[in-house]
């Protein structure tokens, strides 16, 4: 009798063991009660919504559903609340400059809004305006689930033209999109701006006026502001100008004192002065956030891997 105690004993030890080596490795899944349960996919990598004491949840991923006798077990992978979706706004605001055709850019910055694609909870808002030589409102914001389609199609026919109107674009957006069509929006959003650019404002005219005539390529040295805004860049073998007057820095400071978030991600130019240029305007336009790097919400994305990574972070920071 004793013995088959004694066995017993060791058989239950040996499963306690083996239950928190379990809990170890793949921690503690909460059963909750299903109130109802639905297959459908919001999005290529969700794959169900569930219902539980009064919240709507999205899972991402099959290993985290286990329906077991009206229970719903959340595992280890990724779950998002749709409360994101009820406070999402983001407006992306994409150059689509000539450059940004350059050294595989445009696909990888495809494979990143893509990316973003397919997790935006269903009921979040979203826009897009495109900017090169004009600017131009491609989706108004609407509701994710209406315009999914259209967001997708212009990730697809995403074709950069034309010089880099920065200014005019950020512009557009405070004056057209976040006063006309945001504020008509019910309820408080999350607004966030993502803006994606590859290098710094240029335009013809500023190009005309301080780069000498007849074929724009030497610098016209009686100016001085085109001394300073003007530098040779070694990748394209010509000199090329910053044009201060599409210079986005104060707009941007006018956006974000309305509450809006700017997460500024750049495609960086090769040659150093550029780089240097670029990353501080594209620094001084984004948000600060003491757990960024840095402090802001400013990257540099130069390969697809990167850009996919940061759309990653961003989207985890619109729904936190």
């Amino acid at each position: 009798m004793f013995g088959n105690i004694g066995n017993s004993f060791v058989f239950f030890i040996v499963l306690l063991i083996i239950a928190g080596a379990v809990v170890l490795a793949s921690g503690i899944s909460p059963n909750l009660p299903i109130t109802s349960l639905s297959n459908q996919a919001l999005a290529p990598t969700l794959i169900a919504q569930a219902t539980t004491n009064g919240e709507l949840y999205t899972l991402k991923d099959k290993t985290s559903l286990n329906s077991n006798n009206g229970q719903l077990q959340l595992g280890q992978p990724q779950i998002v609340q749709e409360a994101c979706g009820q406070n999402a706004l983001v407006i992306f605001l994409l150059d689509t400059s000539a450059s940004m055709s350059d050294n595989n850019k445009a696909s990888s910055l495809k494979a990143g809004l893509n990316s973003f694609a397919s997790v935006f909870p269903a009921n979040g808002i979203l826009g897009l305006t495109e900017f090169s030589t004009k600017v131009a409102q491609i989706i108004p914001p609407s509701t994710y689930n209406v315009v999914k389609s259209n967001f997708l199609n212009a990730i697809s026919s995403y074709n950069p033209n034309g010089d880099t109107s920065t200014a005019d674009a950020f512009t557009f957006i405070q004056n057209e999109v976040i006063a006309n069509e945001i504020s008509k929006i019910p309820g408080k959003r999350k607004i966030s701006l993502i803006f994606i650019s590859d290098g710094i404002p240029e335009s013809q005219a500023y190009t005309e006026k301080c780069l000498l005539p007849p074929n724009y390529l030497n610098i016209n040295t009686n100016i001085p502001e085109c001394v300073a805004n003007c530098h040779y860049d070694s990748s394209l073998t010509q000199n090329r100008c910053f044009d201060p007057t599409q210079d986005p820095t104060n707009i941007a400071q006018t956006i974000k004192s309305e509450g809006i978030k700017i997460y500024a991600i750049a495609y960086p130019d090769s040659n150093g002065w550029f780089v240097t240029k670029q990353a501080g305007m594209m620094s001084a336009v984004a948000s600060s956030d003491s757990s960024a790097p840095n402090g802001i919400d400013y990257w540099q994305a130069p390969s697809s891997n990167d850009i996919t990574s940061i759309m990653s972070t961003i989207s985890d920071k619109i729904c936190n």
